[in-house]
């Protein structure tokens, strides 16, 4: 069977993840393919009436066409997903797929010769630990008992016959074989088994052809086959394999294919690399376009190949496992880069655009109350217990606090983001309606003033003791809409300054950020504006939506030692507003510090979530937000240990949280200790095998991890970005091997596309190194 099949246009559907764009099922509701297809008998003239039909594997659907006089029927294929091809009810070996999107244009010549289609189906390009027997006859000699005298000669196409071709007679079933030499009148022969069928290789052409043996006594054979070297220089790169085609023609066991390339948008693709894998092998052939987007192969039949670009993967197949003969074959293409392989850099966060999802909001567990009368409890518990090969140790350190806070005076600035991005109902108009319930809670001598911004800044309500204009500032924010840009700076500054205008050391000085911290700003811009208040005036920022910038509004609120809030929905709203800017309204400990004290057995790694004020190291020490009354909240330290032996439980660790229940109030102390657990045994440590206690460690280590692999990017040190997310998904994977945790196995996937997008980004740079060197 002879093909001969032009591909004329292909698209290929791209899926972004990470980008929102239209569906691609919105511009073609199902693909389409034109499909015209001649056939030709054995003698290869044109097979007037023949029955074509074609059905959907599927449905079962039925297309059939008689060929016209020139052997020509066509088609258009609009439903269903794989067709088969049937010549006179005979399969003939071919499926034509129907792409989801975009339009095909596809030529068929087929020969329709069912005994030899039949037969050469049966043929294997398999030769993996064959056995070879080398036999060297001149043809002249009589057969041997239970042999068959085989002549094979080999010709060019002009009859010439071709001296010194390896030639082999291949029994695929005893994975057996016997190969020889042509000689001077082009014949290599054989003594063969009778009543074998063997398939026949010249040279590195496989399959070229076939030969049964029937079951006769002093049977001679001959067959005379063509083989037409091709004029090709090949140079091996390990696997990669380029090729110099000085005659471009159809040769045995090699189809002639040509690939025109456009690049989506922009036409012909001059100079693009294309890449055809061999599937099921090793082998990848590398070819590039010329002026008019064309590249040039010539492939050994009895394989597919996937067609790749440097940006766009698993493009499409080329097929030759079921053609033979001279192919001539080609393909149009259309390349659309992938973004995250031609520009993976956007695929990698900078550190303010880190999205975190904080550990602590996976945190199910109510730890005890304080004891009377203090107003901050503590609870210690490790996650995991000490042996001779541990080496690295978890504590939870839970506390909480509870009483009656003293409401302070309050001298509050909210800003409040009302541009484009916060339109919408759970975003604008309920943050309005919460922050409204909240006015109404607010005592009429604390101190208030509403600022809105967009590209500007405009003073909803100008900073002034509320008395008896609360219905003045609910109408004014009922009128607030939303619109613009985002550029926080101007507004942060003058908020800052209408608190400081009123500041008194006793009462609440805080600025309130109401945003999804998307800013034309760079975070540390607003940083400076933050800085020469801190030590006055806190700052509490409310994330709002799913897709909130995390990254720079908890930046907001550690610098201005404060407290993040995140909502999503009309009850996280709620949640927020009335409940924990509320409590912030009335601390029950203020000027909060945590303290670890550790012995020399152990080394402090870090607290996860908290900085440690400088300078400090045994004991670490860490500046808390203030406490309100009901706080629940947990830290994780992680140490390293020295090594490990029972006199590790000898000595405590120590962890204080030092506090005041008034701002100029004495310092109170809360201290509990917790000694290491011992046990002898073998094996690598499992670290925090309680269910929750693990889930809030995996959780704070990815972060640590995203947090390293950031900082390493935008100083330049891939390798090290890489490696702290190679390691951490592995631990993970440690932690949860059947992956059985959503929230968990979303920040896996996460890291994983990280990971794979500083893959891109080597793949990039080298191939930017090769096209320079080139």
């Amino acid at each position: 069977m002879v093909l001969n099949e032009k591909m004329m246009i292909r698209t290929i559907p791209l899926f972004l993840s990470l980008l929102l764009l239209p569906s691609a099922r919105a511009l073609y509701a199902q693909g389409e393919v034109n499909l015209n297809i001649q056939v030709k008998d054995a003698k290869q003239k044109p097979l007037s009436g023949a029955s074509i039909a074609l059905v959907e594997t599927t449905s079962g659907a039925r297309l059939e066409k008689t060929a016209d006089a020139m052997g020509k029927a066509s088609f258009t294929l609009s439903e269903g997903k794989l067709w088969k091809l049937f010549v006179n009810d005979f399969f003939m070996e071919r499926e034509i797929e129907v792409p989801e999107i975009g339009r095909t244009n596809r030529n068929m010549t087929l020969t329709y010769n069912p005994e030899l289609v039949e037969r050469h189906a049966k043929q294997s390009f398999d030769r993996f630990n064959f056995v070879w027997t080398a036999q060297n006859y001149s043809g002249n000699e009589a057969p041997l008992v239970g042999k068959a005298m085989v002549r094979v000669k080999v010709t060019t196409r002009t009859g010439t016959p071709q001296k010194g071709i390896s030639v082999r007679l291949v029994h695929g079933t005893t994975k057996t074989g016997l190969s020889a030499l042509t000689g001077a009148n082009g014949m290599a022969c054989f003594m063969a088994d009778m009543g074998k069928s063997y398939d026949i290789d010249v040279a590195e052409v496989l399959n070229l052809s076939y030969i049964d043996i029937k079951n006769k006594p002093n049977l001679v054979l001959t067959s005379t086959l063509q083989y037409d070297a091709p004029k090709i220089s090949e140079t091996r790169y390990g696997d990669t394999i380029v090729q110099r085609i000085l005659r471009e023609e159809a040769a045995s066991g090699r189809a002639y294919y040509i690939l025109t390339i456009k690049r989506y948008g922009e036409g012909l693709a001059p100079n693009e690399t294309v890449y055809l894998s061999e599937i099921h092998g090793k082998d990848v052939y590398v070819g590039y376009t010329d002026e008019k987007g064309e590249v040039k192969f010539l492939l050994p039949l009895g394989k597919k190949y996937m067609v790749h670009f440097n940006f766009e993967k698993d493009v499409d197949v080329i097929d030759l496992t079921k053609v033979f003969g001279y192919v001539n074959g080609g393909m149009e293409l259309t390349y659309r880069p992938n973004p995250k392989l031609e520009n993976p850099e956007l695929f990698i966060p900078k550190k303010e655009e880190l999205f975190l999802v904080e550990f602590e909001r996976f945190l199910q567990k109510q730890y005890p109350d304080p004891i009377k009368p203090d107003k901050v409890g503590l609870f210690l518990r490790w996650g995991n217990k000490f042996n001779p090969q541990s080496t690295e140790a978890l504590l939870e350190i839970g506390y909480t606090a509870k009483g009656d806070g003293m409401q302070m005076p309050g001298n509050y600035s909210f800003v409040l983001d009302r541009s484009g991005s916060m339109a919408g109902y759970y975003r604008i108009e309920m943050l309005k309606l919460s922050l409204i319930e909240l006015v109404k809670l607010l005592s009429p001598n604390d101190y208030v003033s509403v600022i809105a911004y967009d590209d500007d800044m405009q003073v909803i309500f100008p900073h002034q003791k509320l008395s008896n204009n609360k219905q003045a500032l609910i109408k004014a924010i009922e009128a607030i809409e939303a619109g613009g840009g985002t550029d926080m700076l101007a507004s942060m500054k003058q908020g800052y300054e209408f608190v400081m205008s009123k500041y008194a050391k006793n009462q609440n000085n805080r600025i309130i950020i109401l945003s999804d911290g998307y800013d034309n700003n760079q975070p540390e811009v607003l940083e400076k504006v933050q800085e020469p208040y801190n030590d006055k005036v806190s700052c509490t920022s409310v994330g709002v939506g799913e897709d909130y910038n995390y990254a720079l509004l908890k930046i907001l609120a550690e610098k201005g030692r404060g407290v993040l809030h995140h909502v999503a929905d009309s009850a996280g709203f709620r949640k927020v507003f009335l409940h924990g800017l509320v409590k912030e309204m009335k601390p029950v400990a203020y000027d909060v510090k945590l303290e670890v004290l550790y012995n020399d057995k152990l080394v402090a790694e870090h607290v996860y979530g908290r900085t440690p004020l400088p300078g400090s190291v045994n004991p670490l020490k860490y500046q808390l937000p203030n406490l309100y009354d009901g706080t629940n909240e947990v830290a994780l330290a992680v140490f390293s240990l020295k090594k490990a032996d029972p006199s590790i439980q000898n000595e405590p660790i120590i962890v204080r949280i030092r506090y005041k229940e008034k701002l100029d109030g004495p310092e109170i102390m809360v201290e509990e200790k917790i000694y290491p657990e011992w046990e002898e045994g073998s094996g690598k440590l499992k670290m925090a095998v309680e269910k929750e206690q693990k889930k809030l460690y995996a959780i704070a280590e990815i972060n640590r991890a995203l947090k390293v692999m950031a900082e390493s990017y935008e100083a330049g040190d891939n390798a090290k970005a890489k490696k702290v997310l190679e390691e951490t998904i592995t631990r993970m994977r440690d932690l949860y091997p059947l992956a059985d945790d959503k929230d968990i196995k979303a920040l896996m996937d996460s890291m994983e596309g990280y990971l794979e997008a500083f893959k891109n980004l080597a793949n990039k740079k080298e191939l930017q190194k090769k096209k320079k060197g080139s």
